[in-house]
């Protein structure tokens, strides 16, 4: 019964592990993407930080982090370590993505926006 409870915690640490990377990976990914566009945005205006901040930073965010994770998932099935938590962490950002870029087009075909008619 202990070999039992021993595997289940050391499962249980490993799933941890996982999450636990896979959060530094997203952190570290939008660190890196909100200092770019803050170095490039210095002179910008409030409405263009905010226009920008929605249609620029989030799709950044969301796809950068997705190839990270997904790079990361893959390289821990290799290694034979667990991955699923990190694979769907990946997917849910694409998802995220594809559901935010939706919402941001729509919104400038109702003609709101920084996109002029």
């Amino acid at each position: 019964m202990g070999v039992i409870t021993d595997t289940l915690n050391v499962a249980k640490l490993q799933r941890r592990q996982e999450r636990r990377n896979a959060l530094s990976i997203l952190g570290v990914v939008a660190a890196v993407v909100i200092f770019v566009l803050y170095l490039d945005s210095l002179q910008w205006q409030m409405d263009t930080l905010v226009y920008t901040g929605v249609g620029v930073v989030f799709p950044l965010f969301f796809i950068s982090g997705f190839l990270a994770l997904l790079g990361n998932g893959i390289r821990r099935k290799i290694t034979g370590k667990p991955c699923g938590q990190t694979f769907a962490m990946a997917i849910a950002l694409l998802l995220l993505f594809v559901i935010f870029m939706g919402l941001f087009f729509l919104i400038g075909a109702f003609g709101t926006g920084p996109v002029p008619n």
